[in-house]
């Protein structure tokens, strides 16, 4: 055997090389294809899935008779809004019980309390709160009694019973009436 050697030349091995390539299919190109129709299934679910909460809702409302117009539908939205900030807004002074509207009222006719009044509330601003009070209670009862007794006047929050920024409240109560705190 002097003339061909019995192991294939290289030429011969990548021509083999080349159609067994060709004959497997190449492994990217069926992931790049499970991937594609992985994404497609998913989407396809999430269309009937919504779809299928829609037709649900739909039903349901048309089950209660609740298929409203555009413009019933913001009246009651705005009147969900409306009540909420009714009941947000405490509407007297914790101490004295004089309705808040009222106490603004009178500060803008006697010309005190700033922008409309704003200066005759105090408000107790610790944290979840939010007790209004008159100025002229706040400042009666931070005050100490006419007589002198030992105790001071009171410093909490009677209703949260935290202790108020009396320096604050002072400030205020000097801005709306220079008169009402003539004693501190």
């Amino acid at each position: 055997m002097p003339g061909k050697s019995p192991r294939p030349s290289r030429a011969a091995k990548s021509r083999a090389i080349r159609r067994i390539d060709k004959a497997i299919p190449k492994e990217k190109k069926y992931q790049r294809r499970r991937k594609k129709e992985d994404k497609e299934r998913k989407a396809l679910r999430e269309r009937y899935r919504q779809s299928a909460k829609y037709t649900k809702g739909k039903r349901e409302a048309e089950q209660e008779h609740r298929l409203m117009d555009d413009d019933s539908a913001t009246e009651e939205e705005e009147d969900k809004a409306r009540t909420k900030k009714e009941e947000s807004i405490p509407f007297e002074c914790i101490i004295c019980s004089d309705e808040i509207p009222d106490i603004l009222q009178r500060a803008v006719q006697e010309g005190k309390g700033g922008v409309d009044g704003g200066l005759v509330l105090w408000s107790c601003d610790l944290r979840d709160c939010g007790a209004l009070f008159c100025i002229s209670c706040a400042v009666r009862y931070i005050s100490p009694p006419l007589p002198p007794v030992i105790h001071p006047g009171q410093t909490t929050c009677p209703v949260c019973r935290r202790e108020w920024d009396l320096e604050r409240l002072r400030e205020q109560a000097r801005a709306y009436d220079p008169t009402l705190m003539s004693e501190g």
